[in-house]
């Protein structure tokens, strides 16, 4: 593995347990509801209100700030939170599958980085 390639795994890895250490909660709002749900549903009213009304602004903004456009937006904000779910599953067994590789890294008698900072394990 060349140094470029390592110092591109570090970085996936330190940003992996960053998301991991925010917490599933965090993570399906953020992830899943908003990045996910919400910009699919304004992409998806947006494209509607194309289709229907061709390149109209105020009927743009009638269709994406409307009062149908709530029920569409929690709908696509469910099926975000599902989106959550599954790639959150996936975040845990990327994390484990890396903790697993670091405890196979540290050799026998040598201290975890917690054990030095006197940090308990939880």
């Amino acid at each position: 593995m060349g140094k470029k390639q390592g110092k591109q795994t570090d970085t996936r890895q330190m940003s992996l347990a960053g998301l991991y250490a925010r917490g599933k909660k965090r993570y399906l709002l953020v992830n899943g509801m908003i990045s996910w749900g919400l910009s699919t549903g304004i992409i998806f009213l947006t494209l509607s209100s194309l289709w229907k009304n061709g390149f109209s602004f105020s009927h743009w903004k009638q269709t994406v700030f409307g009062a149908p456009a709530v029920g569409t937006l929690l709908i696509f904000m469910a099926g975000g939170l599902l989106w959550g779910l599954i790639t959150w599953s996936m975040v845990e067994k990327q994390m484990a599958a890396l903790q697993t590789s670091k405890k196979k890294q540290t050799p026998k008698g040598s201290k975890s980085v917690r054990e030095i900072k006197g940090v308990k394990g939880s």
